[in-house]
């Protein structure tokens, strides 16, 4: 069980991107499993604090990340939604210096914090 999670450049629903294959088979073969795998029908059992971090240019990324917070806003969950405007898959520069703030400030509030450190 964890306190609190950061979730970067995420891929929550196989059906948005082709990262699940190698772990699912081709969707035609096994649809009852990506039906699994979808992670925004599986919100209700989230505990903790999530952060989402997601750069507007990495195409699928974002586009999953928008999916989940807007579960996550129906379903009447609290967390954080990170978005780094023409950002790529991974942070570079001003952006990565950015993302290490959120973190930091992220983990110290919701782990550090409440383990009394």
């Amino acid at each position: 069980m964890y306190r609190a999670a950061v979730s970067y450049a995420p891929s929550y629903g196989p059906w948005d991107a082709i990262y699940y294959e190698p772990y699912l088979d081709l969707p035609q073969k096994n649809r009852a499993a990506y039906d699994q795998a979808e992670l925004t029908r599986q919100i209700c059992g989230l505990k903790g604090h999530l952060m989402i971090v997601a750069g507007t240019s990495d195409c699928f990324a974002i586009y999953t990340a928008m999916k989940m917070t807007r579960a996550l806003i129906e379903k009447g969950i609290d967390h954080e939604f990170v978005v780094v405007p023409e950002a790529f898959h991974q942070f570079v520069g001003a952006e990565d210096d950015y993302l290490m703030r959120k973190l930091t400030g992220w983990f110290d509030r919701y782990v550090r914090q409440r383990a009394g450190g």
